[in-house]
């Protein structure tokens, strides 16, 4: 019995030195893991503006409503799954390991002022701002920096930033609800038109106005202009007509290397490609 239980104290001691040496690990390992509270979730909550830069590219998203965000504060709107995935990103970014405080190994990170994209997180008067550098070789983790910091953080995830208007605004021209459509109407160059009314038959079929209506409302920009360019004479107009008694007019002011040139009625200048309203044409009731 006594050979028995003499390795037994042996064991415990080794057990012993064991769950110290994992208690140690996971406590350096922990002291490298950061919370970071200026990415608390329930701060990017409280978020009125998000501006992103990168490179000659600058971009000011406004909170308009819960995933209604704005476009340079202009007429368009951003996509909800381009707001959801970067308030995701960010989201993730509030634990981050300390990767490195060297400055002289920034480029090696992305976080060089040439490759570098900058978020700025705007809450009443203050601004935290973050640079966002590279993804890992494994597309497992991001750099990024808060300003002011030496620290280099990685987090898992990966996060581009992309400062381009058109990458952001919802190019759906007329954003309005289908049921509160009651007539649409087109007017082409030749002074000839066309006219849709919703619950008419004398005037179009009900198949017909679904066919129309989801045309006219599935039509996407494709181009985003600041001022009308260069174009050919054309001078078309669509019309939508709402129940309200309100209109949305999208006036077709020509074509300008394959795509229409066109103006809002929200006051912004677009581009189509040709073939969007290629299945518009006079109802042949």
């Amino acid at each position: 019995m006594k050979l028995i239980n003499k390795p037994l104290p042996i064991l415990l001691v080794l057990l012993a030195v064991l769950v110290a040496l994992v208690s140690y690990k996971n406590s350096s390992k922990e002291q490298m893991y950061r919370v970071l509270p200026a990415l608390d979730a329930e701060l990017i909550a409280q978020v009125e503006k998000i501006l992103l830069k990168k490179e000659k590219d600058a971009l000011i998203l406004t909170k308009k409503a819960e995933l209604a965000w704005q476009v340079n504060e202009g007429p368009w709107m951003a996509k909800n799954s381009r707001m959801e995935r970067m308030l995701l990103d960010l989201a993730n970014l509030k634990k981050a390991d300390v990767f490195s405080k060297r400055e002289d190994r920034l480029e090696q990170y992305g976080l060089d002022s040439t490759e570098q994209g900058l978020v700025g997180l705007v809450r009443g008067t203050d601004t935290t701002w973050l640079a966002i550098g590279k993804t890992d070789a494994n597309f497992s983790g991001v750099f990024f920096r808060m300003k002011g910091e030496s620290e280099v953080y990685r987090s898992p995830g990966a996060m581009w930033i992309d400062a381009e208007a058109r990458s952001w605004i919802d190019g759906k021209i007329f954003d309005v609800n289908p049921a509160t459509v009651n007539k649409l109407s087109y007017v082409w160059a030749d002074d000839s038109s066309a006219t849709w009314v919703k619950d008419d038959s004398t005037q179009t079929s009900p198949e017909k106005w679904t066919e129309i209506n989801g045309k006219v409302l599935h039509l996407e920009a494709d181009e985003f202009w600041s001022e009308i360019p260069e174009h050919d004479s054309l001078a078309q107009s669509l019309t939508v007509h709402l129940e309200s008694g309100d209109s949305l007019v999208l006036d077709i002011l020509g074509e300008n290397n394959g795509k229409y040139v066109a103006k809002h009625s929200n006051g912004q200048v677009i581009g189509l490609n040709t073939w969007r309203l290629a299945g518009i044409k006079p109802a042949e009731e």
